[in-house]
């Protein structure tokens, strides 16, 4: 999330993908984490990698809002990849584009206070943990595409002064939660009219 927005183009899932200045491999049968992460950041990083998000301990409730807009960022690119939804990523980032700047500058001062000097490559490679969590965490949701579309459709419908409130509301995690409640079972009542199963 730098100082300008990539859009995706022709790409797939197994290539190495320009998100918003880092570059993340989606690699959905490896993860990249070998490699601890820096003590400054450990706290970004959750203590199981059964954990579906970062953890922030060390970081502020407005700083966790920046994350959690880089997470969702995340989320959508996989999800254009791997369902060929790039025209539609494309129009969310290219309507949030001012908002998406503005918290990308903001996240970078983030990293700056925690790293210094290794500020971008600790972003880059903190981008490459999130895309990796997103396409791994995309091969357990149901109807994934159909979920993910309406996710960007709601997106893109979302004004533009309130983006940020909502990805606060967890966008991702409320789709995937209606998309897995099963349709209701109808049963004939002794009429031998159908009824809702109880």
């Amino acid at each position: 999330m730098g100082g300008s927005m990539a859009l995706i183009r022709r790409q797939n899932l197994a290539s190495s993908v320009r998100i918003g200045g880092a570059v993340g491999l989606l690699a959905v049968g490896a993860m990249m984490f070998n490699t601890q992460p820096a003590a400054a950041a450990s706290c970004l990083y959750p203590q199981k990698l059964t954990r579906a998000a970062p953890s922030y301990d060390c970081i502020s409730a407005a700083e966790k809002s920046l994350v959690d807009l880089r997470k969702f960022r995340a989320e959508i690119t996989v999800a254009a990849l791997r369902c060929n939804q790039q025209g539609l990523y494309n129009s969310v980032i290219t309507r949030h584009n001012g908002e998406l700047i503005v918290k990308g500058k903001a996240l970078g001062k983030t990293f700056r206070r925690l790293h210094g000097a290794s500020a971008k490559k600790e972003l880059n490679r903190f981008v490459t943990f999130l895309t990796n969590r997103a396409s791994i965490k995309s091969l357990g949701i149901q109807n994934y595409c159909g979920t993910m579309s309406q996710v960007m459709t709601e997106a893109l419908q979302t004004p533009v002064r309130g983006f940020m409130a909502f990805v606060d509301g967890n966008p991702v995690r409320r789709a995937t939660a209606v998309s897995a409640v099963p349709a209701a079972v109808t049963v004939a009542d002794k009429s031998g009219a159908a009824a809702p199963a109880r």
